[in-house]
């Protein structure tokens, strides 16, 4: 959660891969701060910059009092991956998640293809009308 994801408000969801070790693919605005929560909410346990030892060079301690991480690199598309175990954090750049819909009421033509906004690892929504 943070300003440089989707806002302090806007809780991105990361899937687990193995025992405390976690992915997602997210977008990163540079010159904002974010930290990890191990629920969607502000009660319980989070993950600030004091907890983690191997980090990239693109994230900084924010220097508040809250902890925060800071994010420097460009802004864009990155794969983070996140392993509690050994208290590291690695990103990688990635292509923007893109899905469409092309069918019958797209007159099979990918000039009409309806595109999906990228929600979270695998989920996208559209609002759309179909014939």
């Amino acid at each position: 959660v943070g300003d440089a994801l989707q806002g302090w408000g806007t809780f991105v969801r990361m899937h687990s891969t193995a025992a405390s070790v976690y992915e997602t693919i997210v977008y990163f605005t540079s010159g904002n701060k974010f930290r990890y929560l191990a629920q969607a909410g502000w009660d319980g346990a989070d993950y600030k910059w004091s907890f983690f030892t191997s980090v990239p060079g693109t994230l900084n301690s924010a220097g508040d009092a809250d902890g925060n991480i800071l994010f420097t690199g460009t802004s864009g598309w990155y794969k983070m991956i996140t392993n509690l175990n050994t208290k590291s954090i690695t990103l990688a750049p990635e292509n923007e998640p893109k899905l469409f819909i092309v069918g019958d009421d797209q007159a099979w033509s990918f000039d009409n293809a309806v595109e999906l906004t990228f929600i979270n690892d695998g989920v996208f929504q559209v609002t759309t009308s179909f014939n």
